[in-house]
């Protein structure tokens, strides 16, 4: 999360760091956190819908194990 922050800081714009955000506000229960966070990840490609991985998990309310392996797998692919 420390990592996240000082990412965001500096870049407010990275669509990766916003996923992963997303991801662990859902992992502490902050849903309306996540939401925001996949907003802003539309908004950085608007013509890219958000991570279905992350919408998946909004509707949901939870992440589980399988989810973070691919969110992170995801993270290190997409720029």
């Amino acid at each position: 999360m420390g990592a996240l922050n000082k990412l965001l800081a500096t870049t407010r714009t990275s669509r990766n760091a916003l996923f992963q955000y997303g991801m662990l506000s859902i992992q502490q229960n902050k849903i309306p956190d996540a939401q925001r966070f996949s907003l802003a990840c539309s908004a950085r490609r608007p013509a890219a819908p958000p991570p279905p991985i992350l919408e998946n998990a909004i509707r949901t309310g939870k992440v589980g194990s399988n989810d973070l392996s691919e969110a992170r797998r995801l993270a290190q692919t997409d720029s």
